[in-house]
């Protein structure tokens, strides 16, 4: 069996490289990637591997990708080209998450 470690990056990189068919399709992978970073970011909350400064810094820049996310979806729908533009600031996300995660900054 596979573990979770090993799992997600195979996932992220085949979801990634698969054709976004259908507006749900993107909007299911952002919704996911969102999901999973809330948790990660969360799981470093509690860990304490983040401080409360570098939760504040996630936290504006998950908004930032909310209002983002929100314009793409404006008109109804999730072009391929603002589904790899959403993709690709969640992928900055997630190094800036696991930046701050492992930094060595303790509360």
């Amino acid at each position: 069996m596979i573990s979770s470690a090993r799992f997600l990056p195979i996932l992220a990189v085949a979801l990634t490289l698969a054709p976004l068919s259908t507006d749900a399709a993107g909007e299911n992978l952002i919704d996911w990637r969102q999901t999973h970073q809330e948790q990660r970011t969360d799981q470093g909350i509690y860990s304490g591997s983040l401080n409360t400064r570098e939760t504040a810094r996630i936290e504006r820049r998950d908004a930032r990708l909310g209002v983002a996310e929100d314009r793409a979806l404006a008109d109804g729908s999730l072009s391929k080209r603002e589904a790899i533009r959403l993709n690709h600031a969640y992928d900055e996300q997630s190094e800036f998450i696991y930046r701050q995660k492992h930094d060595g900054q303790n509360r």
